[in-house]
């Protein structure tokens, strides 16, 4: 039996004459399919895996041996182990066979990787997050052979392990490493890796995915170190989610005040982030509760201010102030403050506008005093109450009304109700409550 090696065209068998060595001599050796019993899978083919032979061999007197050549068909082709034989037969001049070594078995190793090559069927760069989009399915494929079941084995890992802080961890996912079982035949497969759903907050990290090992191992069964990157956007907003504190929505500034200062948090901090604020004017006439207040004008009755305000690590508050102009005007001006632009991974959260009310008066100041209790905290029916005075404060009087008396026959009666010079200056709400 000979083995030839998966990257050898030609292989050389040797022929051996013994015991009577007088006279020349000739043998004729064959190619033939088998050994008999073959695998019809393993048998290899005439042709397409060897050249054919049959070919006189020639001893001169006294010669022991000669050598034949076979010459294999190394292709491209992903091929398992393959078999054919050579036979010697007609041997001349009175020469005869050794009936027990008459055939030789002709072994032509699996080559060109039988068991395939596994790789990702293309580049995979791609973005993963708890909410949206937690799990991400790759698609692994197998080149050049599939000629058996093979078991490959892959892993999540981070890049650069030193540092777990800013890279994904193997509990960070469900399932951090396994394996993926080709059966014969078989050249894709996919590969699903999935986020943890919990409420730990996480920071924005990249992995990757290692194709390691094939089994059965062999050198013809061939992993290449093919990785697929992931990055994973923060979670549960591991970087923070910006908005107003719940004191800073609606903020006033007192009648001799020269600034106001508000407030935005946010709710994660383990990177660092930033976020924009912007002073804005108001386009329209503003209502506070049902009145009409005015417009406040930057650079009038602001200062306009625009920048980018700046989280550092395990920060979760930063203060604004905006400088309040002085004015002789009475009444109540409004301007707005708004976040915008957060770093990425960062989000804004749902009160990214705060109000900012320039009170000229003590009547209005009262107004806004008792309309932050009601946006800041339980409501109770004295604190509607509260407001509903305030503004009865703001408008004249209203003159009671009589005591109506239906007598018998009479089946209505008409109420006057008066006109004031200032209608806007009422909720429909209370207008309603009262009537």
């Amino acid at each position: 039996e000979s083995n030839v090696l998966g990257a050898v065209t030609q292989h050389i068998i040797t022929i051996i004459r013994s015991r009577g060595l007088f006279g020349p001599a000739n043998v004729t050796v064959q190619t033939i399919n088998g050994p008999a019993g073959t695998d019809p899978d393993q048998l290899a083919t005439a042709g397409a895996d060897y050249v054919p032979l049959d070919q006189v061999v020639h001893f001169a007197e006294f010669q022991t041996s000669e050598d034949v050549v076979v010459t294999i068909n190394n292709d491209n082709m992903a091929e398992i182990n393959e078999t054919f034989s050579l036979q010697l037969v007609n041997p001349t001049n009175g020469a005869r066979l050794d009936t027990q070594r008459t055939t030789a078995s002709v072994v032509i190793p699996g080559n060109d990787d039988q068991y395939g090559v596994f790789s990702f069927i293309q580049a995979y760069n791609v973005s993963i997050n708890e909410d949206s989009m937690p799990s991400v399915t790759f698609t692994i494929q197998r080149k050049q052979g599939a000629f058996g079941p093979v078991t490959l084995q892959w892993r999540a890992q981070s890049e650069n392990s030193s540092n777990p802080v800013n890279n994904v961890l193997p509990e960070q996912l469900v399932q951090s490493f396994g394996t993926l079982h080709f059966e014969k035949d078989v050249t894709q497969k996919t590969l699903t890796v999935k986020l943890e759903q919990d409420t730990t907050p996480e920071p924005p990290s990249q992995f990757y995915i290692y194709l390691l090992s094939a089994s059965p191992a062999s050198k013809t069964s061939i992993v290449y170190p093919h990785v697929a990157l992931i990055r994973s956007g923060s979670n549960d907003f591991a970087s923070g989610i910006f908005q107003f504190t719940k004191t800073s929505r609606f903020a006033q500034v007192e009648p001799a005040a020269t600034s106001v200062t508000l407030t935005v948090s946010r709710g994660g901090a383990l990177t660092a982030e930033s976020v924009m604020f912007s002073t804005v004017e108001i386009s329209g006439t503003p209502q506070i509760y049902g009145q009409a207040v005015t417009a406040a004008v930057k650079d009038v009755d602001y200062v306009q201010k625009s920048q980018t305000l700046n989280f550092p690590i395990s920060t979760v508050e930063r203060k604004i102030t905006i400088t309040i102009q002085p004015r002789a005007v009475n009444g109540i001006s409004v301007f707005n403050v708004t976040l915008s632009n957060p770093s990425f991974p960062s989000v804004l959260g749902t009160y990214t506008t705060a109000q900012v009310s320039i009170v000229r008066t003590q009547n209005h100041k009262k107004l806004l005093d008792d309309r932050t209790k009601l946006e800041t905290e339980p409501v109770t029916p004295k604190d509607t109450q509260d407001v509903a005075d305030d503004l009865d404060g703001l408008v004249p009087d209203i003159d009671p009304i009589n005591d109506l008396d239906f007598f018998i026959g009479v089946t209505e009666k008409l109420i006057n109700v008066s006109t004031f010079t200032c209608p806007s200056l009422y909720d429909q709400t209370f207008v309603r409550d009262r009537l």
